[in-house]
């Protein structure tokens, strides 16, 4: 599944995805301007799918420390139906009951961040400490 990246962040993530200044734009549902990022298949990984360990939502503010913070679970699956905008199909009751039967089992955060590497060290921190 790509990575959808806002104009306002091409800036910011070139440094370390050199090839999104040659991305086409899409103009989204919602009006904005997006661009797909193609995640990179790497030798030796797994084309097996995973469950999902966590959610997490981001805040890029410039002169913040980052860090992570706790979110309730109603928040974060406030946040990311807010971020879903195409669905192969509208959500009838079953689909919702699945969405917080799921969220019910992971720890849930938002990442308050100015340096994308720092973040990036952050969650691979968590991952391994959440992660048995």
């Amino acid at each position: 599944m790509s990575l959808t990246v806002k104009a306002g962040a091409i800036g910011l993530l070139t440094r370390s995805y050199p090839e999104l200044d040659q991305l086409p734009p899409h103009l989204r549902e919602d009006g904005q301007t997006v661009y797909y990022l193609n995640p990179v298949r790497r030798q030796g990984e797994s084309e097996n799918s995973f469950s999902v360990g966590g959610s997490s939502s981001r805040t890029y503010a410039p002169n913040v420390i980052t860090k992570q913070h706790p979110v309730s679970r109603p928040e974060a699956l406030r946040r990311l139906l807010r971020e879903c905008l195409v669905l192969p199909e509208r959500l009838d009751r079953a689909g919702v009951e699945s969405l917080v039967h799921g969220i019910g089992s992971v720890e849930c955060f938002e990442f308050s961040m100015s340096s994308l590497t720092d973040a990036v060290d952050l969650v691979k921190r968590l991952g391994r400490v959440t992660r048995p």
